[in-house]
């Protein structure tokens, strides 16, 4: 039975969660994790309640010594208590902004900044540049490197006070998809933040993923949501009606989700689609191997993008620690954690208190770092 004081649409993802576990052995007892996670008391609701956003606007720079001429929007989300010592910086992927780590939508569930300012951690969501609220540059303008550019700016910003007035002593930094290959980027290269949380990337990248990049991305001037934006050709986004294909498994997809995930929907640049694939010196991969702090990796068992068709094993959290700890040779401990019937977007599943569980006990656990 489903707590009379949880709202209905909670309890509504509540019991396709409960139908979905029943059909797929996989999630066993971490469905009942989930569920725990989910509806753990008063307590954390009230906090979550009085947790306060604080909208910002950050001058930044694209490039090293270039000028401060664009701007990032985002949210400085406090716990109840108002105070932290450590703030999570959450990066989004492609085609997202930052409400992918603060889904609007039963935030209960679906909203990682919700979770982690209930357990004490101020947490910093912000839109990429190129996507929601911050600037729109010419699309060649948008690369991995200048997404780790301007990573680095918000980590320095959020450690010297100059967002809103709050230091922060620990900078956790969190990434998803392009958000993960951005986060490569920053941490390795720039090695001032104190872990990194990876989440829907390993470093081999499955063949339906390119088929799909190919098939289900097209210019972003040509989709009715973005036809008068004025973007140029290079800005991409995803042709109506594929997100659900490509992010999701359907065994544990709310349909709302996904509806308001089309509706919702950003865009990425060319060049950074381009630049994924890169391998030589300077690119997000060659980063990966110099990030010299603990790591956590969290991939959907049924990612489509990186678990299929000669990607990852993904079949267990042991296969993908065997698979993905080669490649952090510079850091001290990496832990890999796989989300049972979760697709590529793990923070729109409704398996995601899973994994939000899992990193604050990494947080606490593994990388020490306490709120």
């Amino acid at each position: 039975m489903i707590s009379r004081s949880v709202d209905k649409a909670t309890a509504g993802a509540a019991e396709r969660f409960f139908r979905a576990s029943k059909r797929l052995s996989a999630v066993g007892s971490l469905g009942l994790l989930a569920l725990s996670c989910l509806f753990c008391g008063n307590a954390r609701a009230q906090a979550s309640l009085a947790t306060t956003c604080q909208q910002v606007t950050v001058p930044v720079a694209l490039t090293d010594g270039g000028p401060r001429a664009y701007s990032v929007f985002g949210n400085l989300c406090l716990p109840a208590s108002g105070q932290a010592n450590s703030v999570i910086l959450t990066v989004h992927g492609g085609t997202y902004d930052h409400r992918y780590w603060d889904w609007p939508y039963i935030p209960q569930l679906y909203s990682f900044r919700n979770f982690m300012t209930s357990a004490g951690y101020a947490v910093f969501v912000y839109d990429r540049i190129g996507d929601g609220l911050s600037s729109h540059p010419v699309s060649s303008d948008i690369t991995l490197s200048s997404n780790g550019y301007v990573a680095h700016e918000l980590v320095q910003a959020l450690r010297q006070g100059r967002i809103n007035g709050y230091a922060f002593k620990h900078v956790v930094l969190a990434g998803h998809s392009v958000g993960s290959y951005t986060s490569w980027m920053e941490a390795g290269q720039y090695r001032d933040v104190d872990a990194v949380i990876l989440t829907g990337i390993t470093h081999k990248i499955s063949s339906a993923a390119s088929a799909a990049a190919l098939q289900d991305f097209y210019p972003a001037q040509q989709d009715p949501a973005f036809q008068n934006s004025g973007l140029d050709a290079g800005y991409l986004t995803t042709r109506p009606g594929t997100r659900a294909a490509v992010f999701y498994y359907p065994a544990t997809t709310d349909p709302t989700v996904v509806q308001l995930d089309e509706k919702s929907k950003q865009t990425m640049s060319a060049t950074e689609s381009t630049d994924i694939s890169a391998t030589g010196p300077g690119s997000a991969v060659s980063y990966s191997a110099l990030i010299n702090v603990p790591i956590l990796v969290v991939n959907g068992q049924n990612d489509f993008l990186f678990c299929g068709d000669g990607g990852t094993d993904c079949s267990s959290s042991a296969s993908l620690q065997s698979a993905e700890r080669p490649y952090y040779s510079a850091s001290p401990s990496v832990t890999a954690v796989v989300v049972p019937a979760s697709g590529h977007d793990i923070n729109l599943e409704v398996t995601a208190p899973l994994w939000y569980g899992a990193s604050l006990q990494w947080l606490l656990s593994t990388a020490r770092i306490a709120p």
